[in-house]
């Protein structure tokens, strides 16, 4: 007979328990939770700062137009500018752009779209994350969760625009 082989000595737990295992899973489980969360959290704030950018553009670009038509002397169409798409003053239309559509698709648009009103001559959004989102007034009508905007014109006393704005229609809270 051949005497066994001297080895180290075996421990007396080669493999996790199931208590090692749990409590690993609970902590992958826990640290995965919290990264969700602040991915989501931050996905959030950057989608916010998209929608407040394309507002400072439409603003800018609502000046733009105004001063180019001062400039060439047609002044007098600052009335149309009421009745326009705000999202036509933009270089290019943000992303997720769904065009003019009448208040009743405006529910039906999925989340994260631009829109144009064409009925109540506003423009929108339908956010795509709102877990920090309050909306205070969804306007008349309005079921669907959207932030929306309206050109308004300032009228003289002898009923000419003089002056053309974008006011907020919905009253939120982002943040």
């Amino acid at each position: 007979m051949v005497p066994p082989i001297p080895g180290p000595p075996r421990s007396a737990q080669e493999a996790f328990t199931l208590l090692e295992l749990c409590v690993a899973l609970t902590l992958i489980a826990v640290l995965g939770g919290g990264w969700l969360a602040a991915l989501l959290y931050y996905q959030e704030v950057a989608e916010k700062t998209a929608v407040d950018l394309t507002v400072l553009n439409v603003r800018s670009g609502m000046r733009f137009a105004i001063a180019e038509g001062m400039i060439h002397g047609h002044s007098a169409e600052t009335v149309d500018m009421l009745q326009a798409n705000p999202l036509g003053w933009l270089e290019q239309p943000p992303p997720g752009y769904a065009g003019e559509v009448a208040s009743h698709e405006v529910a039906s648009l999925p989340s994260g779209s631009w829109f144009f009103d064409a009925e109540r001559r506003e423009f929108g959004y339908l956010p795509r994350l709102s877990f920090h989102l309050t909306i205070e007034a969804a306007g008349e009508g309005a079921a669907e969760p959207a932030i929306r905007w309206r050109v308004r014109g300032m009228r003289a006393k002898n009923g000419e625009v003089e002056d053309v704005s974008l006011v907020l229609v919905t009253r939120y809270r982002w943040f």
